[in-house]
């Protein structure tokens, strides 16, 4: 196996092996949407094969962990 090598995981093609995990950036908006910035951090990692976005929520009443996190 080699890093830059596809790899393949079910029916999906990864370019290579790179996996950025998930990290929270606090770019997002207070109402949890993403950010020029934000979009922008994903595109300077865009070489990775494998991108796992931070933590979201998914009800803003107690769900959220940090202000400026984005929800769905």
């Amino acid at each position: 196996m080699k890093l830059l090598e596809p790899f393949y995981i079910r029916d999906v093609e990864l370019k290579n092996r790179v996996v950025l995990s998930p990290m929270i950036t606090n770019l997002g908006t207070p109402e949890g949407y993403p950010t020029e910035e934000h979009i922008r951090y994903f595109i300077r990692r865009a070489s990775a094969g494998l991108l796992i976005t931070e933590y979201t929520y998914v009800n803003k009443v107690d769900a959220r962990g940090y202000e400026n996190c984005f929800g769905f």
